[in-house]
């Protein structure tokens, strides 16, 4: 991979006018409200990346990228949840993405489920493990979660990124939950280190990271220290306008990627959510 290439981030709206996508080692947050397509934009580039690693593309993303010299698809997709299943997650792709081309996107990426090891850190979830025979109203473990547990919990997820081969692609889904869990144990400022051994990683393997947050939940400080976390971030919302409802996407970062405006402007953009995944309908600057 030569310097000027990019790696795609699969909505090719958004990719042609990045000069082909990110820079390998980049990490990106996708942050927003529900329905206002944060997630969506996860689910459209996990299609899209796992399709073309079959060979396949989504109709309307085959011109910008075969036009384009200046991207390089990665070698692996690894889609890393949390919080959910492979079956669950299935389910909600296919409500963004039409069936025979969500089913391309599976069999194109590999999928990993930690949700039974996130689940372990909850104290609920303590309570309820019984031992083999025992009946539902058997006495329950000591719920008492420490240090050491978020600490492996963690490891887990690190061995994970670093079992991936170089010039991976990898979404993180489940990083809203991740967080909150990780508060009972670590300050922010502590979880500014946390995600900067994170990002670390993902430099030193030259992949993509993509990962969704949703913004409601997030403090002032919380919400400047994952923005200063990442290289790249999106920022989705819901706005009316002549007593319309309608999605934007905003580029909060990429300044130094984005060509079509001034070092004192962001690009705003209106999404179209249809069943392809996330489309652009226009694109506006805002000043700064």
């Amino acid at each position: 991979m030569t310097g000027d290439e990019r790696v795609p981030l699969g909505v090719p709206d958004l990719d042609i006018r990045l000069g082909g996508g990110v820079l390998p080692g980049y990490s990106v947050l996708s942050m927003g409200g529900i329905g206002t397509g944060y997630r969506e934009f996860i689910f459209t580039a996990a299609a899209v990346h796992g399709s073309h690693q079959l060979g396949s593309i989504i109709p309307d993303s085959v011109d910008v990228y075969q036009q384009s010299s200046a991207h390089r698809w990665p070698d692996d997709v690894c889609y890393l949840s949390l919080t959910q299943t492979e079956a669950q997650f299935k389910r909600e792709l296919l409500h963004v993405i039409e069936s025979s081309w969500a089913e391309i996107a599976l069999d194109g990426l590999t999928f990993h489920s930690v949700v039974d090891e996130f689940l372990s850190l909850s104290t609920i979830a303590q309570l309820t493990q019984t031992e083999p025979g025992d009946g539902p109203l058997a006495t329950p473990v000591d719920p008492e979660i420490s240090d050491a547990d978020y600490r492996q919990f963690l490891r887990t997820i690190g061995d994970m990124l670093l079992d991936r081969p170089e010039h991976s692609f990898i979404i993180i889904d489940g990083m809203t939950e991740l967080l909150s869990a990780l508060t009972k144990t670590f300050d922010w400022q502590e979880m500014f280190f946390v995600l900067a051994a994170l990002r670390k990683t993902i430099v030193e393997r030259n992949t993509v990271l993509l990962t969704p947050v949703e913004r409601s939940l997030l403090t002032g400080r919380e919400y400047s220290v994952l923005v200063n976390s990442f290289d790249g971030v999106l920022e989705f919302r819901w706005d009316r306008a002549n007593h319309t409802r309608r999605r934007l996407m905003t580029m909060q970062k990429f300044r130094e990627l984005l060509a079509t405006a001034g070092e004192d402007e962001l690009a705003q953009f209106e999404l179209d959510l249809e069943w392809g995944g996330v489309g652009i309908k226009k694109i506006r600057k805002i000043p700064v």
